[in-house]
This record gives structure tokens, C-alpha cells and sequence, in this order.
């Protein structure tokens, strides 16, 4: 009864929002006579006469109607008016430019966008567009300018964002109510992991243990000592491992059937002379990184399996190695405390000396580059600053903090005042150097991977006489948001990484031989696989096949888990057909 009444005052409360909604609906939805009748029964109107003469006007390029209409067009804020104005004035201008009208251009420019520019430098920007002949030129020169029809699109799109609501029903605005509507109820459900993304309007969205890889369908066999690395390419078809043995390992996972046995290996690349610590895809995945305690780092041609380059500016082992997204550079530390950024043509583009980095990443968007080093502390660059050792003397001026690791570093109260929390500190000139933030935690810290949007960073942390955790930070506002520990495992929590449908769980391997989920966001373990007999030293989750994750084993063995006991083709037209199935595989399903 409760439920229904608070139904009733809902609907009343919101009816002529709710057949506004509908009416834009309908509109989209192509169902003309419906919109009318709903606005004839109810008499309520999508929107004003005025935004619709406003938006016609706009949408034709009507400019006096628009000058005309646009004080009776509510606002969100009145205060945006002339911000309004110039939004119109620069469409204004550009159209007479495209069209050729360089007289007409230059006068809207002086009477109408000079005295609402917020900024000399934008109107000089404008005003050097005069010296495009054509729309062509125009284009060239004008970011996200293509046609006059197609800039006021845009422009609408924008203006819309400045009248009120009231007035003015957002684009789709049912639609993206709907989706938000979608998007927390998969939030809330710790289990959803289905790979299109997808669940109907019509019934709350479920989970359940059963959408998490939980079953072993391969065991790959083809080393000959304990396994380091693993690592799925970017489009989910292949898979990559790195050996002790000194071996590399390129699996196809498209290729195989029931019939065929195990699955294809691609190419086994052979020529380093020490153990290969780890195996890094380039963005593209034509090429495979792979780097050794012999001091090197390796460059294949995933394609053919050929030797494209050797990197041997390294005096000890190799410790870690990432890709910057452009797919032009990487960067590699060794044990000899060295960081080198380096151009796939072999050129030493940086190199800088620091304390011993073990693990570091690079943010998807390329801005950032965060390490991982022996002394406990996370250090995130500005990747376009990365070659410049410090920060100007006068851009320190004032800006001296005896206790922070580098320069222009000042210590954030909130790490000093809360105990437990790791300690902080963050640039106060971030234009000014090279390092944006830093963190201290009171343990070693062994890993460290940004999650796909590139506002987490999970980290493995080593704790003496204790278990091993993964720690979740957010790198938006340097605070550790979750702190993952179960009470199965040893020592160690090797190589937490992200992983999912929705990037929202964590998993890691164990000393245990294990292999452990854990949601994100609440930091509860979710299923514990077993089946490997040593150190799972590293787990991949596949980035296109949410329902396929791979683990490597000082057992010298890589398991392939996936959500159903028949193993299934992975990847083939994006369809799901049967694979081989190995002949001692359990459910993998651990107390």
C-alpha cells in the first residue's frame, strides 16, 4: 500500500514532466500522431512557442528571428545571456567566411564578437580565420568546423545546455534517464559481468556468481619452468606468456575446435638469454613487447613471430616495461634504477635515474606515468614533461616542503592526519615540473595498473608477517578507496589488475596457488578459483570476453578460466562455439 501511494504521489507530482518526456519520445520514436493526441488529451506542450521559433531560427539560420526571440527564451542562468550572444556571433561570422563574405565577416566580427569575447587571445584567433579564402581553408584551420548546416546542429546542441529546463526538455532526455537508471543498477549488482553490456527495462538487473570465470576449460603446458606473465592482446584473440625458461609463448584462441585438441601456438620466441619477467601487446597488437633479467627488452612482429629490435641500455635485470598509447614510444626500469623512455627505433628518447622502480603504468589517455619504487611510494610524471629533470628555481619561489620526495611537492594534510592513510603529497605548480603527485604508503608496494577510464589505480602491497592486500586509490582525489584482503591468502597479493564487463572487479594471484575476485567498489571477495599447485604470479582478464580470464603458475602451467565448464570458442565472429576441452580440468571452484 505504501508503495502504491508514493507511486500516486510521484505521477502527480511530475504529470506534466512525465507527458513532456513522453511528447519527446514520441517525437523520436517517429510516432507524429501520438504525440498529437497525448498533447491534445493533456494539453500540455513539448515546449514554448518561443524555443520553437528560437530553435527553428537557429537550425535555418535565421539570425534576426533568433536576436528577435532570444530575450523571451528563458534561461538557466540569465547571466549566460551574452555568453549566449557570442556563441551565435561566432557561428554567425564563420558562416559569411564560408560562404566567402569576408566584408560581412569582418563586420560581425568588430560589432558583435569583439565586445563579447571573454579573451584577447580567442578573439585573435577568430580574427586570423579572415585570412581563409574558402570553406575548404575553413575547415582546415577551424577545429570541428565542416558546413554551415552542420555547425548549427552543433550550435543548438550547445545552446540547449544554457535554457532552462522548464523551457527547454533536454535531447533525449527520457532516454538518458533511462540509461542512468541502467547504469546504477548494474553498479549495485556485484555479479554483472555480461559482455554486450545490456539488460532489459522490463526487470531489475541481476547477477549471480555464475557470470564470473569460475571454470578451468584450458591448462597450456609449453614451459619448461615457472610462468611470470601473462597477457591477452587488445582485441581478445591471442594470448601471450613469459617464462623463467627464457621462452615467450604466442597462443592463437581463434582458431581451435573440439576436434583440433589443444589450442595453436602461434610462435615461441626464443632468443633472450635470461628469465622474461613480463610480455606487453603493443596498442595495435602487430607488435609484442618482452623484457628479461638478461637486460634487455624484445620487439616481435606478432604476425610472423620475427626479432624487430633488441633494447640494451640496461645494466641489470629488466623490471617492468609499459606502451604509451601512441604505439611510437615505451618505457622500460631496470634494476639499475634507471627509467628509460625509448622510440620503437631503438633511440633513447629520456633516460632519468630514480629509486628502484618495480612496477609502473601509463594512463589510457597518455597524460600520466605512474612508478611504483622500493621506497614505498607511488610517483605519478606528466608524461609531456617526462624528459626534464626538475622545476624552474622561480617557479619554486615559495613552494618548500623539506619532507617531500621531489621538488615542488607539498604534503596533503588529509594523508598526514588520518591514520592509516598513505601520505601525500601533490605539485603546486603542475605546469611547472615534472611530477604532478606522489604517495607513501607505510609497505612495499610490488604493482601498479590503471583501470580502463583511468581513474584507479589498483596496487599490490606486501606486508611483513601479514597477509597480502590490493590496494584501490583514486587518482582524482589521492585517497585509497578500497583496500582488498582475504583471509585465504599468504603473504602476498601478486598483480591485482582490473577487470570485467564494466572494469569494476579486482584480480590477483596468491602464494596459495589461487586465484582471487573481488568487486571494485565494495572490496568483498567474490570466488576463489583453484587448480594450479604453486604462486599464481600473474592473472589476465580478456578485455573483448569478459567471461574469459588466463593465470600463470610457478606450477609451470597457464589455466584459462571461463564462466561455463565446456570450454567455449572465444572469438570468431564474436560467436561462442565449442572449444578443446582439456582432460583433467575441474570446476576450479576453491573453499
Amino acid at each position: 500500500m505504501a508503495a502504491a501511494d508514493a507511486t500516486a504521489r510521484f505521477l502527480d507530482d511530475h504529470r506534466e514532466e512525465l507527458v513532456r518526456l513522453s511528447l519527446q519520445l514520441f517525437g523520436s520514436l517517429g510516432l507524429t500522431k501520438a504525440a498529437e493526441a497525448l498533447e491534445a488529451e493533456t494539453g500540455v506542450r513539448l515546449q514554448d512557442e518561443d524555443v520553437t521559433r528560437f530553435k527553428a531560427g537557429v537550425l535555418d539560420g535565421d539570425w534576426a528571428a533568433v536576436a528577435e526571440v532570444l530575450p523571451k527564451v528563458t534561461l538557466a542562468d540569465a547571466a549566460q545571456e551574452g555568453t549566449v550572444r557570442y556563441l551565435i556571433a561566432q557561428q554567425r561570422y564563420c558562416e559569411l567566411l564560408s560562404a566567402g563574405d569576408h566584408a560581412g565577416a569582418l563586420g560581425v566580427l568588430q560589432s558583435e564578437v569583439a565586445p563579447l569575447a571573454p579573451a584577447p587571445e580567442e578573439l585573435h584567433a577568430l580574427a586570423a580565420l579572415l585570412a581563409c579564402p574558402d570553406g575548404a581553408a575553413l575547415a582546415r584551420r577551424r577545429p570541428g568546423w565542416t558546413t554551415p548546416a552542420a555547425g548549427r546542429a552543433a550550435l543548438l546542441s550547445t545552446l540547449a545546455t544554457y535554457i532552462s529546463g522548464a523551457a527547454l526538455v533536454p535531447e533525449n532526455r527520457l532516454c538518458t534517464l533511462l540509461q542512468q537508471g541502467q547504469a546504477h543498477q548494474r553498479a549495485q549488482c556485484v555479479y554483472w559481468n555480461r559482455r554486450d553490456g545490456r539488460h532489459t527495462l522490463l526487470a531489475d538487473c541481476e547477477g549471480s556468481g555464475e557470470d564470473l570465470p569460475r571454470h578451468t576449460n584450458l591448462v597450456l603446458r609449453d614451459h619448461r619452468d615457472e610462468v611470470w606473465d601473462v597477457a591477452f592482446s587488445h582485441n581478445g584473440r591471442q594470448l601471450a606468456t613469459g617464462s623463467k625458461d627464457a621462452r615467450v609463448v604466442v597462443y592463437d584462441l581463434t582458431e581451435y575446435t573440439a576436434s583440433r585438441g589443444d589450442p595453436k601456438v602461434h610462435c615461441q620466441l626464443l632468443s633472450h638469454g635470461g628469465a622474461v619477467v613480463g610480455v606487453r601487446w603493443a596498442p595495435d597488437d602487430r607488435k609484442l613487447l618482452s623484457y628479461s633479467e638478461d637486460h634487455t627488452l624484445k620487439l616481435w612482429d606478432t604476425r610472423t613471430g620475427g626479432l624487430l629490435r633488441t633494447f640494451a641500455e640496461h645494466a641489470e635485470g629488466v623490471l617492468s616495461a609499459c606502451w604509451c598509447p601512441d604505439g611510437e614510444h615505451l618505457i622500460s626500469s631496470g634494476a639499475d634504477r634507471r627509467v628509460i623512455k625509448w622510440h620503437v627505433d631503438g633511440t633513447v628518447v629520456h633516460a632519468r635515474s630514480v629509486p628502484r622502480v618495480l612496477d609502473m603504468c601509463v594512463s589510457p589517455d597518455g597524460a600520466m606515468l605512474v612508478t611504483a619504487d622500493s621506497q614505498n611510494r607511488l610517483t605519478c610524471y606528466r608524461m609531456d614533461a617526462f624528459g626534464t629533470e626538475g622545476v624552474p628555481d622561480m617557479a619554486l619561489r615559495g613552494v618548500v616542503d623539506p619532507t617531500a620526495p621531489h621538488p615542488g611537492l607539498v604534503r596533503s594534510a588529509r594523508g598526514a592526519a588520518e591514520e592509516g592513510e598513505p601520505l601525500v603529497w601533490r605539485s603546486q605548480r603542475p605546469d611547472a615540473g615534472p611530477v604532478l603527485w606522489a604517495m607513501e604508503e607505510r609497505h612495499y608496494i610490488g604493482s601498479c595498473t590503471f583501470s580502463k577510464c583511468g581513474r584507479y589505480l589498483a596496487c599490490a602491497i606486501h606486508v611483513k608477517e601479514s597477509r597480502g592486500r590490493a590496494h584501490v586509490y583514486d587518482v582524482r582525489t589521492l585517497s585509497r578507496v578500497q583496500k582488498i584482503t582475504d583471509p585465504r591468502q599468504l603473504k602476498y597479493a601478486l598483480q591485482p589488475t582490473f577487470g570485467g564487463a564494466l572494469h569494476n572487479f579486482i584480480v590477483m594471484g596468491s602464494e596459495d596457488g589461487k586465484v582471487y575476485v573481488a568487486h571494485r567498489e565494495t572490496g568483498e571477495t567474490l570466488s576463489c578459483l583453484a587448480g594450479h599447485t604453486g604462486t599464481v604470479n600473474a592473472v589476465a582478464w580478456n578485455p573483448q570476453y569478459p567471461e574469459v580470464l588466463a593465470s600463470c603458475s610457478d606450477d609451470r602451467t597457464v589455466r584459462v578460466w571461463s564462466t561455463t565448464p565446456t570450454p567455449q570458442h572465444l572469438c570468431t565472429n564474436g560467436h561462442a562455439e565449442p572449444v578443446a576441452h582439456d582432460a583433467d580440468m575441474g570446476d576450479g571452484v576453491g573453499a
